[in-house]
């Protein structure tokens, strides 16, 4: 596996990409793939991540990403196979280290290999290019990008993933997602129950935690200088491609 992945600079992250040859500024991300147990603690993968308002660890709700913690799972043979995934995972990280920088807890967060735990997480939102054209051209209502039934002309859009059907920890953030979504859409968990649909937002944790499940991610690595004072920080981060549920919690 270590063969055929390798480490490009985009802009300034690093990412892992498929190693082929070279093309002009284009790469393919590499998708890791474990079988994994997600836990039940640190588990952030709702759908606002418990945001209430703007803090220290969200600036606002645009910056919102689920997330949860997964670790080995109490299956053979796949229990023994993740000691091996770390030991991958922890070799790519070794190829990014900078010099002088700490490692930071953003994808490790456990002690010894037996143990290790890491933390992916999914960016809710992404900019909707029609939605991001219709307000930079200040017209005066999203309504023209509906069709006749109402819904987003995003066709691969599901139907909950809009501000009225979106659940919320809080309704007070309502009007910052009306807001949010004048530019940007909704992208939900790409998580899979046992029968392969798409898991609904409000089933988040009851199918997601502590089940087994296939996960691919991608691996980015961001350089963090340090500040007043602080260290300077080497930052993993796994972003999810999918989850595949094979055990039910």
């Amino acid at each position: 596996m270590l063969k055929k992945v390798k480490w490009v600079r985009d802009g300034r992250a690093d990412r892992l990409v498929v190693n082929g040859p070279p093309s002009e500024g284009s790469f393919e991300m590499a998708s890791l793939s474990a079988i994994v147990r997600v836990e039940h603690n640190d588990f952030w993968m709702t759908p606002d991540a418990g945001y209430q308002k703007p803090s220290a660890i969200w600036k606002d709700l645009l910056d919102v990403k689920p997330s949860c913690v997964v670790s080995a799972p109490d299956l053979q043979p796949v229990k023994d196979d993740f000691q091996q995934v770390v030991a991958n995972l922890q070799h790519l990280q070794g190829e990014m280290r900078m010099p002088g920088y700490e490692m930071g807890k953003a994808f490790f967060t456990g002690g010894h290999a037996e143990t290790q735990r890491f933390k992916v997480r999914h960016v809710l939102f992404e900019v909707s290019v029609a939605l991001g054209l219709l307000a930079r051209q200040n017209l005066k209502t999203i309504n023209q990008l509906l069709d006749d039934n109402g819904q987003s002309t995003d066709a691969d859009k599901p139907d909950f993933a809009s501000a009225t059907k979106w659940p919320l920890t809080h309704e007070e953030t309502c009007a910052e997602l009306q807001t949010v979504l004048t530019t940007h859409r909704i992208v939900p968990v790409p998580a899979y129950d046992i029968q392969g649909k798409l898991v609904s937002p409000e089933a988040y944790r009851r199918t997601l935690e502590d089940a087994i499940v296939e996960l691919h991610f991608s691996l980015s690595h961001f350089a963090i200088a340090g500040k007043k004072g602080t260290r300077s920080k080497d930052v993993f981060v796994g972003e999810i491609d999918a989850m595949h549920v094979l055990v039910p919690p």
